[in-house]
């Protein structure tokens, strides 16, 4: 999270969401850095009870599919014109089996049927 992602307003709403005692889960996703927001520790405490997870998650995707700058971006898009062979070649092999109806389903019944407003 950087400032420009403005996790004041994240934040502040959920802690807002809190305060009118509404039930909500959260996951804070990302690499902590040296310089942290204040805003993460002073929500991290009275949210504990909402927070599904706080901190890195491996990515899905393969290494050669990232970037981090739009001179990144262009560089990886360039060589993949330049040789469309390597994109033809290959096959990603991401597991989203997690995110699949069969994963889910329960989740999202038990969600739809439940009793809280």
């Amino acid at each position: 999270w950087e400032h420009d992602k403005n996790p004041e307003l994240f934040f502040n709403t959920l802690l807002r969401l809190k305060e009118k005692l509404l039930d909500f889960h959260v996951s804070v996703l990302g690499e902590t850095f040296t310089d942290v927001p204040e805003i993460f520790s002073l929500a991290r405490v009275p949210l504990d009870s909402n927070i599904l997870h706080w901190g890195f998650l491996p990515k899905i995707f393969p290494e050669q599919y990232l970037y981090s700058t739009p001179e990144q971006l262009c560089k990886r898009l360039q060589e993949l014109c330049r040789r469309p062979d390597l994109a033809r070649k290959h096959v990603a092999m991401v597991d989203t089996s997690l995110y699949s109806w069969t994963s889910l389903k329960t989740q999202f019944k038990s969600l739809l049927t439940s009793d809280s407003p």
